[in-house]
Formats: structure tokens, sequence, C-alpha cells
């Protein structure tokens, strides 16, 4: 899928190693947030306990915290798609490792996970656009780079990585040559991303307009 690559081939193992050399250093220097399972600021942590109150058995349709505003809960726009991917790591993890271990697991796999996806996207997009050798670069620009190495560090839980993943999907899909293939995972990619935020609704706008 993505169009007709030939020779152009993303070289996969420098990629992974580049990747896997990043994220150890990202979880060294995290460590701290990482035991804590903190996050990096009030909205990571706001997101781990509206996991924790998923997991304990609040419904996927009411997010209201209750913690806020008490008694009658805060509303809140957020959407479980987020907490999906963490729900499911935790539920696997915490009878084998306990409740907090499966945290510190999800909380670190899943920004980890999609920072190596948005790398290698972007990396095939270059390596489409240019060589292999150019791919890797751009591999390794993306895990260097400082405004995704923010959003992209272990036990930051909130929706803004699911954002630029999300993009940078959308973008792939320009240079796919199954054109209905690409415009379905397009506009896939672009109703999962306003279901996340509407702060994608001028880049949604873009897409279509190109």
């Amino acid at each position: 899928m993505g169009g007709s690559y030939g020779s152009k081939t993303l070289p996969l193992r420098p990629a992974l190693l580049l990747w896997l050399v990043i994220s150890t250093i990202l979880i060294w220097s995290g460590w701290d947030a990482i035991v804590t399972r903190s996050g990096w600021d009030p909205d990571d942590q706001l997101r781990m306990v509206q996991l924790r109150d998923f997991l304990s058995g609040q419904s996927w349709f009411d997010t209201t915290q209750y913690r806020l505003n008490a008694p009658y809960g805060g509303p809140m726009h957020w959407s479980r798609l987020i907490e999906l991917p963490l729900a499911l790591i935790v539920s696997f993890f915490a009878p084998l490792v306990g409740q907090a271990r499966a945290e510190m697991i999800a909380g670190t796999a899943v920004p980890l996970l999609l920072f190596g996806g948005i790398a290698y996207i972007l990396g095939r997009i270059t390596t489409l656009l240019a060589n292999p050798e150019s791919g890797l670069v751009a591999v390794l620009l993306t895990l260097i780079s400082p405004a995704l190495l923010m959003q992209s560090r272990p036990m930051r839980i909130d929706h803004h990585e699911w954002q630029i993943f999300l993009a940078v999907i959308a973008l792939w899909t320009m240079f796919w040559s199954a054109r209905r293939v690409g415009g379905a995972v397009l506009g896939a990619a672009l109703a999962v991303w306003m279901h996340i935020s509407l702060e994608g609704a001028p880049m949604m706008v873009a897409f279509f307009l190109i």
C-alpha cells in the first residue's frame, strides 16, 4: 500500500536502529516522569485519570470527570479513542506486573510507537520523492526534531502526538498511486483527527483543497 516504489525502498534496519537509539535516550532522560507516571503537564495527568476511570468501569460515552466541579462533575471534550491503546496495554500487563508498572509500560510504549510511525512515514515519502539515502536522513531529522521530541516523550499521553501522526498519514496518501484507497484512508485519518480535536479543521480544509 502507498503506491509503487520500485527500487526506492526505505532502509528499514538503519531506520529501526535510529528509532531504538533515540527511544532509549528518551526513556533514560524521562525516567522520573515514567516512574512517577506524572506526565509532562496537567493534560497528561488528567488523561491518566480519565484512563483509570475508564478501566474502572466508566462508560465509553461518559467522559465526565467527576473529580471536577463536585458533585456534578466537569464535562470533558476528550475522545476515548486516545485512551483505547493505553487501556489495552494496561489491561494486558496489569495482571502480570501490577497496575503501576502496566501504566508505565503503556505511557512509554504508545508515544514512542507513534514517534516511530511518524518517522517511518516521513522517511517513505522522502524516499519516494528522492532516494533511500534521503529517506533515512528524513527519519533521522524527524527523530531529532525538538518540536516532535517534545510531543513524543514517554508519558506524553495527551492527544497532540496523535494529531501529528494523523496529519502525516493524510500527507502520505497524497503520494499513493491507488487513488481510491488513498482517498478512503485520507478521509478516515481526517475524520479521526476531527474526532480527537477540532483544531484539525483548518488542516482538513487544506488537504481537501490539495
